[in-house]
């Protein structure tokens, strides 16, 4: 059995083409090696890997920032004031 360092050059793919085509556990990536006759990268190469083809699983789950919408005042109604003699 080959090494998937070996396979990875020998075929001029990197393990980031293989997560875009599709894999997205560890699990499938074991046995995208495994068919192909080589040994699989690690757990954690893997989630390097998943986490660079999917930068969006790393930000958090934001809720949409909703405007509020700014009540204008009331206009303040002065009147006219007699001035003291």
């Amino acid at each position: 059995m080959v090494t998937w360092e070996w396979l990875v050059q020998r075929r001029g793919i990197a393990i980031d083409d293989v997560v875009r085509s599709g894999v997205d556990t560890h699990e499938a990536m074991q046995k995208y090696f495994q068919v192909r006759g080589a040994t699989s990268p690690t757990e954690a190469e893997f989630n390097a890997a998943f986490l660079r083809v999917n930068p969006s699983v790393l930000e958090p789950l934001q809720q949409p920032v909703v405007s509020k919408t700014v009540r204008k005042k009331a206009p303040i109604r002065k009147s006219r004031k007699k001035k003291a003699t």
